[in-house]
C-alpha cells in the first residue's frame, strides 16, 4: 500500500524475513525437516501505481445519472448503467479520451485501459459466465488505476485510493503480478526452480504431501507442480506406516503453514 521504498514496507519485509529463518532454525534443532514440510506462499504481487496513469471515469461521461454504481478495486472496475443505457455508456467509455493511444508503453501493445462487456471479456479472466461480473468491465493495464467522484461505488475502497502507492490485481500474465513459492521438506527437490506457480495449484500439493485425494474438481493442473517433488516421494503413501506419521504431523504442518500466510498480512 504504502509502496516498495516505504521505511513501514522495508522493516515488515525484514520482520517477515527474521520470522522465517526462525522457523527453520526450530525445525533444524528438533529435527522436524526430516517429516515436516514448509511452504512460504504470497497469493500475488504487488506493483507501483503510476500518479499520472490515473482516470476517473466521470470525466468519460456525459450523464453520470446512466451508471447505477461502480465496484472498483481500482485495478479492476464494473459498470452497472441504468436499464437501458448500457449502449451509451459502454460507447463513451470506450472512446474516452482519457486513455485514447498513447504512444509504445515499454514496447508492448496492450491498451492503456481496456473496456469490455462481459460477453467480450477476455477469455483468460474466465468470467463471461460468472453470476457476479457486470454488464460493462473496465480493466487497467498494470500501473494505472480507474477511481470515481460522484459516482456511487464500494466506499472503502474509494477512502484509501489517494494513499495508495502499490496495488495488486492487474493482470497475473504479468511477471510482477506473480507471487511467491518456496518450500523445504522431505516432499521437495533441493536447489530446484520452477516456472511461477499458479494459486490454483497451491491446494492440490498440499493434498498430495498428506496422502489425500481431492474430493472434488479443481482448476490446477498437476503436470506443473510434479517436478518439484522429491524423487520417490509419490510411491511414498504405498507405505501405511510412513503415511500414518505424515498423518501425525498434520496439525505441525497446518500451524507452520497458516503462519507463513499470516505474513502475507504484515
Amino acid at each position: 500500500m504504502f509502496g516498495e521504498e516505504n521505511d513501514a514496507i522495508n522493516e515488515a519485509l525484514s520482520n517477515a524475513d527474521v520470522l522465517i529463518r526462525k522457523i527453520q532454525e526450530e525445525m533444524d534443532s528438533n529435527e522436524l525437516f526430516e517429516t515436516t514440510n514448509l511452504m512460504v506462499i504470497s497469493d500475488h504481487g504487488l506493483m507501483d501505481i503510476y500518479e499520472d496513469e490515473k482516470f476517473y471515469i466521470e470525466d468519460c461521461l456525459s450523464d453520470l445519472s446512466k451508471v447505477k454504481h461502480v465496484v472498483n478495486s481500482m485495478s479492476l472496475m464494473m459498470i452497472y448503467p441504468e436499464e437501458g443505457e448500457e449502449d451509451t455508456v459502454f460507447f463513451e467509455l470506450k472512446v474516452c479520451d482519457q486513455w485514447a493511444p498513447m504512444g509504445d508503453y515499454e514496447g508492448d501493445e496492450v491498451p492503456l485501459v481496456g473496456i469490455h462487456r462481459k460477453r467480450e471479456i477476455p477469455e483468460q479472466y474466465h468470467w463471461k459466465n460468472a453470476r457476479n461480473i457486470a454488464p460493462i468491465v473496465i480493466i487497467p493495464r498494470p500501473g494505472a488505476v480507474i477511481l470515481t467522484r460522484h459516482i456511487k461505488t464500494n466506499e472503502v475502497t474509494e477512502a484509501n485510493a489517494k494513499d495508495y502507492r502499490m496495488l495488486s490485481g492487474w493482470d497475473n500474465n504479468y511477471p510482477e503480478m506473480h507471487g511467491i513459492f518456496m518450500a523445504r521438506g522431505p516432499a521437495f527437490k533441493v536447489d530446484h526452480t520452477i516456472p511461477p506457480l499458479k494459486i490454483v495449484d497451491v491446494y492440490q500439493i498440499i493434498l498430495n504431501i498428506l496422502g489425500v485425494e481431492p474430493g472434488h474438481k479443481h482448476n490446477g493442473t498437476w503436470s506443473d507442480v510434479e517436478s518439484m517433488l522429491s524423487d520417490g516421494w509419490e510411491s511414498r503413501v504405498e507405505d501405511s506406516s510412513a503415511l500414518s506419521q505424515y498423518k501425525q504431523n498434520l496439525p505441525i504442518f497446518t500451524t507452520l503453514l497458516l503462519s507463513i500466510l499470516i505474513l502475507r498480512y504484515l
